[in-house]
């Protein structure tokens, strides 16, 4: 159940930074919203990006192998 819990919330922290991203280009100017996005997105790249939406099977095995 509890690997269920941490996929959900691996999923919508995506939506939530993703919408966060939307709302800084839409109400900072450009110089500033731009390069915030950019490393907001390889941030969140690098620590496995969409994982839980593309690899959902690896996602919870990887619970799995830490006993969760």
């Amino acid at each position: 159940m509890i690997k269920w819990i941490l996929q959900i919330s691996a999923m919508l922290s995506d939506i939530v930074i993703a919408g966060a991203c939307v709302l800084v280009l839409f109400y900072l100017p450009l110089w500033i919203s731009v390069p915030l996005v950019y490393l907001t997105y390889k941030t969140w790249e690098s620590q496995g990006g969409l994982i839980a939406w593309t690899h959902r099977k690896e996602f919870l095995d990887n619970a799995s192998r830490y006993g969760l």
